[in-house]
This record gives structure tokens, sequence and C-alpha cells, in this order.
């Protein structure tokens, strides 16, 4: 199952390395620039929700079901949504948390003393994604595909695994963290995982068309997934209960942007459990990460983000979660193709979806400051191109991390070239380091870049979002 790993993936080098009720018109300018950002020749069928102040100000299907046009995509179609499942995981974790029944701290052998390493593994290093549990389904295993798998079943063979690294010193994006966190709900509520999140978040939010697993794939309305240019391949349907809490969830694009609002609103968790929900983890040694606990922190357009993607190879499309927390704007992407076909459009949409609401920032008058910034960026942006890092450039962590990583890094940016513009959007001071936000105009598009840069000038952080 993919999440957040993809093409042009946010990157924190420095750290670690049919409108419905209440909606507007299709007519109005949000409508227009999402449906211009939907490509027909990279999605077969979507459904998109944006919020705004606590309302769903858009809510639209488009295209088809199936690659015989025969059955549109309706507000009632469901959308099996991958790793979006985890922030509804991490929830219910922060929430018996809140409720004194668990703490983040505890291990995780309180609870699956069978896993690697559980002793010295914590909730906590589950969520943050940094606990070494070794990635799955992999091909390393004959996983069971079809019809209902129980989380036992899953825990058995992760039981079998190698821990990839010694809990706490590394992050690493893995599904194994999350299947994990569900069955110690399942264990401390003493219910299913999938009927604690039915009674404490999708029914008292009326989330009422979302569902799990094996028994919501049969309930039918189900969006399939399809593959290639012409949508001519349905991938063989693989049983959600194989993903568990780290991707078994179902749902539609109104269910979610609800699931948004009350989390906008602070309806869902306490104000601390919120602020933990959204910020990065730490490493052992204090080191922040890119990831906080089924999201992805970082920025669109100088606009403060959370996000995360999601894709079931075998069941569902590439789908996408978005939170602009300070504005009060989600957007909500989901669709039926599969991440290579479908590419960046769920990105595309978010971007689109914001530059209508909110007007782009004005950049900052020029700076002696600001004009180091920018030379900085475009001289780390050779370096990524390259795989070649300048020793004087960086402060030693940040060195480390980047040339751990040279190969992929050379592989993800080649070609990328320089943007053709790079503007200072803002800057402010962060305990003695300087963080700047940057708007840069690539050949392929406008992403944001964040740099932050120590009090001796030496770069210690570096993020290209979206």
């Amino acid at each position: 199952m993919s999440g957040v790993v993809r093409i042009g993936m946010p990157i924190v080098l420095g750290a670690l390395l049919i409108t419905n009720e209440g909606a507007r018109p299709a007519s109005t300018p949000l409508a227009h620039v999402v449906t211009h950002a939907l490509p027909a020749a990279q999605v077969l069928g979507s459904s998109v929700a944006v919020v705004r102040d606590g309302t769903i100000v858009l809510d639209a299907q488009h295209g088809y079901v199936d690659p015989k046009r025969a059955h549109p995509v309706d507000a009632g179609t469901r959308f099996a949504i991958g790793s979006l499942t985890k922030q509804f995981t991490a929830a219910g974790i922060l929430l018996l948390a809140e409720r004194k029944q668990l703490s983040l701290d505890d291990p995780l052998a309180k609870y699956l003393p069978q896993l690697p390493n559980a002793s010295t593994i914590t909730l906590r290093m589950l969520l943050d994604q940094t606990s070494g549990l070794h990635n799955y389904p992999t091909r390393e295993h004959d996983w069971p595909i079809a019809g209902p798998i129980a989380p036992s079943a899953i825990f058995a063979v992760l039981a079998t695994d190698r821990p990839d690294f010694p809990p706490g010193t590394q992050w690493e994006y893995s599904n194994s963290n999350y299947a994990a966190l569900a069955g110690v709900i399942a264990r401390v509520s003493g219910m299913p995982y999938q009927t604690f999140l039915a009674r404490n978040i999708f029914e008292p939010l009326k989330m009422t068309q979302t569902s799990y697993g094996y028994a919501g794939q049969r309930a039918g309305n189900l969006a399939g997934s399809y593959a290639g240019p012409a949508f001519a391949v349905m991938r063989p349907q693989v049983s959600l209960d194989l993903y568990y809490g780290a991707g078994g969830l179902i749902s539609t694009a109104h269910d979610l942007a609800l699931w948004d609002i009350a989390l906008l609103e602070g309806r869902v968790l306490e104000s601390a459990s919120m602020q933990a929900f959204f910020e990065p983890g730490h490493l052992s040694d204090g080191s922040p990460t890119n990831y906080a606990m089924g999201w992805v922190p970082g920025g669109m357009d100088g606009q403060a983000e959370v996000w995360h993607n999601g894709w079931v190879p075998g069941e569902g499309g590439y789908c996408y979660n978005a939170l602009f927390p300070q504005r009060g704007i989600a957007v909500v992407v989901l669709t039926n193709g599969d991440q290579g076909t479908v590419g960046s459009v769920p990105e595309n949409v978010v971007r689109a979806a914001l530059e209508t609401l909110v007007p782009a920032p004005t950049p900052e008058p020029p700076t002696e400051a600001g004009a180091h910034a920018i030379a900085t960026v475009r001289a780390v942006l050779t370096d990524l191109e390259s795989g070649n890092f300048s020793p004087s450039l960086y402060t030693p962590k940040t060195l480390a991390a980047f040339s751990a990583q040279a190969a992929a890094l050379k592989a993800a940016f080649a070609g990328a070239g320089q943007p053709n513009t790079l503007e200072v959007i803002d800057h402010a001071s962060d305990g003695g380091a300087t963080v700047y936000h940057l708007r840069a105009a690539f050949a392929a598009g406008t992403r944001t870049i964040t740099l932050t840069l120590s009090s001796d000038g030496l770069v210690s952080g570096f993020f290209l979002g979206q």
C-alpha cells in the first residue's frame, strides 16, 4: 500500500530526512477551477469536497465508476481511501490517551508483545513512524488477500520480520506501525478496531457512508481501481482487511469533509492532542521528522498545511486529504485511478482550490538576507540534482542526512532544474534559527519551499512542498 511516498513528496532533509445540499452551484469559479484540474485522460472518476469556515462549499463528482462509462460517479460512490485511514487510527489512540486508558509512552509489549522490539518501541514511536518495524505487505511473505482476514493473521507474519533499525533512531514510513496501533485500540477498548472508530468518530460526526474492510467492500457502490492511460485494467480485488489500521477504510468525499470540519473546529480531540496530531514527531535524539500522526506537515503558497495521501494497490485509487488549519480550509480528492496514472492531479486540485479561496501572498520586499536565502535555495537544489553536497553549506547533521540519501535524491531530482523565479514570501526567527518560506515557479508548476538557516547561516532544514 502506498502512502506518503510519491513523486514530488515533501522532503525534510535537514531533520531526516452533482453538487449536494449546502454546496455552491457547479458554475461557481471554485467548481470551474477544480474541474479544470481533473484531466479526463488521467482520472476516470473522482469525488471532490472543499471546506471553508465550517461549510462544505463544493461537493462534486466527475467521471465514471467503470471504464465502459456506464456508471457515473455520484455523491454516494465510495472509495477505498488507503493511507488516509492512518489519521483515524491516530485519532483513536489519542482519544484513548485522553481518557487515561493508555499512554503514548507505553511500550508496545504491553499490548502486542509478539512484535519485534516490542519492549523498546513506544506507541508514540508507532505514531511518528520511528519504530523500525518492517513495512508490509511485501513480497517476502505469502499474505492472505481474500475474504475476512483476522488481525491476528497479520501480526503472526509481522512477528517474524526483522526490524529495519533500532527504535527511535530513524524515520521510515511503515504500514506495520499503524496496523499495530489498530491492534492496540482493539486491545484497550475491548472492541474491534472498526467498531471503536464507528462509535467514537463516524457515528458522532454523521459519517454514514464510512465503513471498514471486507465487509465494507461487500456493501456495494464502491469505485473500482483502474490502471493505465485507457483505464483498461481493473486491478484484482484485495480484501481491505489486510491493511487494517494502515489503510482499511472506505469513505466518500462528503464524509471526509465532515471529518475535516470537526478537526478544524476542535470537536474531535482536546487542544493538546490536536497539537500533537498535526506537529512533526522526533527521533530519540530530539531531531524532528517530517511526519506527524497520520499527517505530513507542510505548506502551499505560504499557507501552513497538513496532508496525507493514500492508495491501495488492488482495490483503491489515489486519494488525498489536505487541511489548512489557519485558513479553515480543507480539500478532499478521491479517485479510482492508480497512483501512476493519476500522478499529481489531486495535489493540483488542492492548489487550484486554495488559490481560488485565498489570494496568493505578496512577496517580501528584496533584502540582503532574502537574497542570501534565495541563493542558498538554488545551491541546495543544485546539490540535490547532482547528489554532491558542499560541506560549507550545511550543518553537520544536515550534511550527514543529505549524504546518506545522495543516490535516491539524485534520482528523484534528475532533470528538475532551477525554478524560473524564486521569491521570499515570509520569514521568522525560531530559537536562533531563521525559517524562510519561498515560492518557486518551476517549469512543471509552482512549489513552496521552506528553508531553515542556523544562527551561523548554515542549512539546517529544507522542505520542498507541493
